[in-house]
């Protein structure tokens, strides 16, 4: 990709460095998954060498993966546990495959809270929404091609199916099972909108 200038060298230097980083190989990787390359994935997976704990939870959730979900095998107990211990973590710390282990575990993920100090001075009183006791699910997950939406009852609700490109695949109003077989393999997300209050997670499809 060249635009005829001086800085075209500049950029793909750029590039290309990016590419032979860490982040360039877990991006191949993605790529990979959803190409159903799962060998493929797997060599760039294990030759990555992490450098801080964001890429070894990256690292270690695509070992699950590659070598228990794609390839249709249950979990372990050492497998949960791992997972379970990342969901544990602030996203900050785990970065973004937090929200891939909440849809293998089938959870919805919550940031741990943050607290900053209140500065003596400040004395403005804010009111805090009130928060949903609803618990929104989605079932199976991972799913060959249909997934229920669980604890939508008795309300209206819109629901967005998002690919790791942030394109709205789908997009269904009050619509409880959602037919997915006509997508690719891999990590979507999903967005529940209901009672003005938002929710989000994590959905494998494997076929």
């Amino acid at each position: 990709m060249t635009l005829g200038l001086l800085s075209d060298s500049v950029f793909q230097r750029f590039f290309t460095h990016m590419d032979s980083t860490n982040i360039g190989s877990f991006g191949t990787i993605r790529l990979a998954l959803d190409s159903n390359l799962i060998d493929t994935a797997e060599f760039i997976n294990d030759n990555i060498t992490e450098s801080n704990s964001i890429e070894l939870y990256r690292k270690s959730v695509n070992e699950i993966l590659i070598s228990k979900i794609f390839e249709d095998i249950n979990l372990d107990g050492s497998d949960s546990t791992l997972l379970e211990n990342i969901f544990s973590k602030h996203w900050i710390e785990a970065g973004m495959v937090i929200y891939d282990v909440a849809g293998i575990l089938g959870q919805e993920y919550h940031s741990p809270q943050i607290s900053f100090k209140k500065r003596p001075n400040d004395s403005t009183n804010m009111s805090l929404p009130k928060l949903s006791k609803r618990i929104v699910k989605f079932s199976p997950n991972p799913t060959r091609d249909k997934v229920t939406i669980l604890g939508t009852e008795n309300t209206t609700f819109e629901i967005e199916i998002i690919d790791m490109y942030n394109r709205v695949c789908l997009r269904k109003t009050n619509t409880k099972e959602i037919d997915l077989s006509m997508f690719a393999n891999g990590i979507y997300s999903i967005r529940v909108l209901m009672e003005n209050v938002p929710y989000s997670g994590k959905l494998v499809l494997l076929k």
